[in-house]
């Protein structure tokens, strides 16, 4: 099957600095919808969004860091669910709350 391009418009309101964009580049390339899966490209995505202050994407960066899926940086884990969690992200406070109650990494 073929993959689509992903249209100039998409990835310039992206690079412009919307986060809800960058946000659904992160899950095309994490996914391959539309185009080739790119870990490179899905991360870079990823951070752009969480950095632009996109709650979701805040959310799922924290998995990067909590040892989920290679070394545990809790500094960076803890950073980015206290941020999805100002923002009353569910999931962001409930993991930032068993860290608070078991002492891990806080």
């Amino acid at each position: 099957m073929a993959k689509l391009k992903l249209s100039k418009k998409l990835l310039q309101a992206g690079e412009a600095g919307d986060a809800e964009t960058q946000y659904d580049l992160y899950c095309c390339y994490r996914y391959g919808l539309g185009v080739e899966r790119s870990v490179e490209k899905a991360d870079y995505w990823e951070h752009r969004a969480a950095d632009n202050g996109h709650a979701e994407a805040q959310w799922e960066l924290s998995f990067d860091y909590d040892g989920s899926f290679g070394e545990r940086e809790y500094d960076k884990c803890i950073h980015y669910l206290e941020l999805a969690a100002a923002q009353d992200h569910p999931g962001a406070l409930f993991k930032l709350s068993c860290y608070y109650n078991w002492g891990t990494g806080v």
